[in-house]
């Protein structure tokens, strides 16, 4: 519950610092967890900042970092609806 409640829309200011923090951890919570445990967490936590920057940040995790097929999907799966997001927010 607190996971899905901690990216809250109007608080970019203060959750922005948080976003780099989470692709920082994500190798750790995938080494010290089980899969079903770390796909929850790696989904749930996913920067909900609908802002370029949150794809460089997941474009540099993605491309820097050997991790497991299944967060790797799950990051991909979160980058694209950010992606979407940025494309509907252009077009409006």
């Amino acid at each position: 519950a607190v996971a899905g409640g901690f990216w809250q829309y109007g608080q970019e200011e203060l959750l922005r610092p948080w976003a780099e923090r989470y692709f920082t951890a994500l190798p750790e919570i995938w080494a010290s967890r089980g899969p079903a445990v770390a796909l929850q967490i790696t989904r749930l936590l996913y920067p909900q900042l609908d802002e370029p920057e949150t794809l460089t940040l997941a474009d540099g995790f993605l491309a820097a970092a050997e991790i497991p097929a299944g967060c790797r999907r799950v990051v991909l799966e979160c980058r694209d609806e950010t992606a979407r997001a940025l494309r509907a927010i252009a077009a409006s």
